[in-house]
């Protein structure tokens, strides 16, 4: 893989909507949380990846397609997901976007029942955040998502 220009922050919403237009709050939430890179690179797992935390047939597909495409398979999951509150689909598709929602069906089923601090709980029983050699950053974002989780039933 080439060396890639790795962009994070603003700079990183700055270049994708050049290449693709505005982007919503939870895109947006999303590529601030993944950053973009202008190319391929290997991710911490050694996962061939692309622009913003593209893996497989997600690769070949623009950022906004790929978001799309996975927001309607996280509302299989959360079908709530179109009712929640705007900070809180931003949350639960960064989750959903990196896959820590599909592994778990105790946290997807707790967090349907409305039974928030719970699945806040379950969202931590999560083996990159439990694992010591997990990267800083991941942990943390795993961290936001449950307390952002918490912090919604009060």
């Amino acid at each position: 893989m080439s060396k890639s220009k790795v962009l994070h922050g603003n700079a990183a919403i700055k270049a994708i909507e050049a290449k693709e237009g505005k982007l919503s709050p939870e895109q947006r939430y999303v590529a601030l949380k993944e950053g973009y890179v202008d190319g391929d690179y290997l991710d911490h797992k050694g996962i061939p990846t692309k622009g913003v935390g593209q893996t497989g047939k997600y690769r070949f597909m623009t950022y906004k397609e790929a978001f799309s495409e996975l927001e309607e398979e996280c509302k299989k999951f959360i079908p709530a997901y179109p009712l929640l509150s705007s900070k809180m689909r931003c949350v639960i598709m960064s989750a959903f976007y990196r896959g820590d929602v599909q592994q778990s069906p105790k946290f997807r089923r707790l967090f349907n029942e409305h039974q928030y601090e719970k699945a806040a709980v379950e969202f931590l029983n999560h083996k990159e955040y439990l694992a010591n050699s997990t990267p800083a950053q991941i942990k943390k974002r795993i961290k936001e998502v449950a307390d952002a989780i918490v912090e919604h039933i009060s």
